[in-house]
């Protein structure tokens, strides 16, 4: 009986008008997704190449570039790319990746992106509630409720035969836009189409399925508190509002608030009080006076000079290193502070289905901040090998490194003693046969699908639960 039931409610939905509204909208935008992400993804792969090549000729003994590379499935989730670094700067033994406090507005729902994530996770689930509201209710005000349970049908298998034909409803609309659009991303991006990517693809589509019957449920839920479809529709609709709305809204609010980040004035408070207190190492003539007076021969007071000269630039990279690694610090725990409050921002957040679908789907399209989670892990592990190649190679080519802080002094005799004590390696290009090339590589499909399987599960829980609720509640439900 449970396949009767889903076969009239396809029929059902299939000849109803709104149906037919709603599957060329879904279509519609569909292909307006295709067309608008088709030229978003080559505009930011040419930008891509672009910078990162300015960023290796830029690159030197002194600092790198590394580049954060676009995602070639951003039209599943955008994930609020534009509020996250797309760089970040390496030196040694430092990774700045300037995470600036606004990414916490990157959890906010972007009405502004026409991706997977809003056509499914706002307008679906929108037609899911109007789909479902009235399952329950509208069939008791028809008339027709009590005369479908006079016979052999059992109450679950009614709500479970709604909840499959509404489902496949939308399934249909859904699979018909879905496969438009990845044949016309194919024509322009045939790597989408193909191994890892589309394997990617595929699971966010068994994903956004699970979503959308979530909605197909508390539309069914809500058919069966009231006895009117007009209030299950209205009761369905502000949950809805409030779920997909004001959660997200809420959850970054609620994170500026409870995690507070220390101001830029603040941070550059701390930054100078540290300067402060690390004098660099300059060349005096009183350190060299006393070698040049010196009655010691020309080689001896060059020697000399020799064994100043690497003590004093000795000296100087230790400070700098101190200065670097204290300034490190404070930037470091702004970077961890910063974290807190968007992990903090994210959990809230995830009270809301929309939320929780769009992190699953984003660590699957490999964008947003599980993108920029895997880059900065990457540029971390990158940063290592650049400071034992830059520390090599710096010994190695002393002698073509900028003095940046000298003396000269002339003994008695009219020889000129010089020294230098610091050198800047920053004109000292990076050699690509010993330090291999940054790559922001993407993690293997079943890692992305681990990442993202506690939201999944989520979601799955959410659905039963609403599901099990409509099942519970229709069993004590008045029919007539």
């Amino acid at each position: 009986m449970i396949w009767v039931i889903a076969r009239k409610t396809i029929l059902r939905n299939i000849y109803n008008w709104k149906f037919m509204v709603s599957f060329i909208l879904i279509v519609v935008l569909m292909i307006l997704n295709a067309l608008f992400f088709s030229q978003e993804i080559a505009e930011r792969s040419r930008e891509y190449a672009r910078l990162a090549a300015e960023g290796r000729a830029k690159s030197n003994l002194d600092e790198a570039y590394l580049f954060k590379a676009p995602s070639p499935l951003i039209f599943l989730s955008e994930g609020g790319e534009q509020y996250l670094p797309k760089l970040a700067r390496i030196t040694l033994d430092f990774l700045d990746d300037s995470f600036v406090p606004v990414a916490v507005k990157s959890l906010v729902p972007k009405f502004e992106s026409l991706d997977w994530a809003y056509i499914i996770g706002i307008l679906m689930s929108l037609l899911a509630i109007f789909f479902s509201y009235d399952a329950v209710a509208g069939e008791k005000e028809a008339g027709t409720l009590s005369l479908a349970l006079a016979g052999p049908l059992r109450r679950r298998e009614l709500i479970v035969g709604v909840y499959l034909g509404s489902l496949a409803s939308l399934a249909l609309a859904f699979a018909t836009g879905a496969v438009l659009n990845l044949l016309i991303l194919g024509l322009s991006r045939s790597e989408i189409l193909q191994g890892d990517a589309l394997l990617r693809i595929l699971t966010a589509a068994i994903i956004s399925l699970l979503y959308i019957s979530l909605f197909v449920s508390i539309g069914i839920f809500s058919s069966c508190l009231f006895a009117k479809s007009s209030t299950a529709l209205i009761s369905a609709l502000l949950l809805w509002v409030f779920l997909i709305v004001v959660v997200p809204y809420a959850g970054s609010n609620v994170a500026r608030t409870w995690k507070p980040l220390p101001s830029e004035k603040e941070i550059s408070a701390k930054v100078s009080r540290i300067r402060a207190q690390h004098r660099p190492v300059f060349i005096s003539t009183d350190m060299m006076a006393p070698i040049a007076k010196s009655p010691a021969s020309r080689e001896v007071k060059e020697q000399k000079i020799k064994e100043l000269e690497d003590k004093l630039e000795e000296s100087a990279m230790a400070n700098q290193r101190a200065l670097q690694k204290n300034i490190n610090a404070v930037l470091e725990d702004f970077a961890r502070k910063a974290d807190a409050q968007l992990s903090f921002a994210r959990s809230i957040s995830r009270i809301s289905p929309l939320a929780t679908y769009r992190y699953a789907v984003e660590e699957l399209a490999w964008s947003g901040y599980a993108h920029h989670r895997s880059f900065i892990k990457s540029a971390r592990s990158y940063m290592e090998e650049y400071t034992r190649y830059a520390d090599k190679t710096r010994r190695e080519k002393r002698d073509e490194a900028m003095p940046t802080s000298y003396g000269v002094l002339e003994d008695d005799d009219g020889f000129v003693l010089s020294i230098v004590s610091s050198r800047s390696y920053k004109y000292i290009p990076l050699d690509s046969s010993s330090l291999t090339p940054f790559v922001d590589k993407r993690p293997a499909v079943s890692q992305s699908i681990v990442d993202a399987l506690w939201d999944i599960l989520a979601l799955f829980s959410l659905n039963l639960a609403f599901l099990t609720g409509s099942l519970l509640r229709f069993q004590y439900y008045d029919v007539r």
